[in-house]
């Protein structure tokens, strides 16, 4: 094995342990309700996650597909004022393996101030984040991350449908 493809495996055994460790059940969050539209934000992916197969057309379709039938809209603008539904993949690949790490989060940049400072600031206000880490074949990769972009998206709508009872 090459010393990259090691340093790669023991990349993904910590990320698989720490999003175990941050899993948690579905329940309302209190920041997402009354929350009516988000902007879709994609991290430009890595020479890694291409060579895997991974497209951005692949990962916003994988979205939008779970989104389309949310009571929430998603707007391409990007100086758009909502919250930023943000996807981001960070690949690995060895001889024949990829694995990659997958986050995605809601935030809203909103002015803070903070209790020991005098003056508000803009800052990135967290509303939901979830990530996961997978690894297949590299052939089969880009099905992979499709597959836990819609189940992340899912659990997302779920929130949110809780949240806005």
């Amino acid at each position: 094995m090459t010393e990259r493809f090691v340093r790669a495996s023991i990349t993904v055994a910590a990320l698989v342990l720490i999003s175990a460790a941050i899993a948690h059940a579905q329940r309302a969050v209190p920041a997402l309700r009354g929350l009516a539209e988000v902007h879709l934000l994609i991290e430009a992916l890595d020479k890694d996650s291409t060579a895997c197969g991974i497209t951005e057309p692949q990962v916003r379709s994988a979205f939008m597909y779970l989104v389309s039938g949310a009571r929430f809209s998603v707007t391409a603008d990007p100086l758009a004022v909502s919250p930023v539904f943000y996807i981001n993949i960070i690949t690995s690949r060895g001889e024949g393996i990829c694995a990659s790490m997958v986050e995605t989060k809601v935030y809203s940049y909103q002015k803070v101030k903070l209790e020991y400072q005098e003056y508000e600031r803009m800052s990135e206000v967290m509303l939901w984040s979830t990530q996961s880490v997978t690894f297949s074949n590299s052939n089969r990769h880009s099905d992979e991350i499709k597959s836990v972009v819609e189940d992340m998206t899912k659990k997302f709508v779920t929130v949110w449908n809780l949240s806005n009872k």
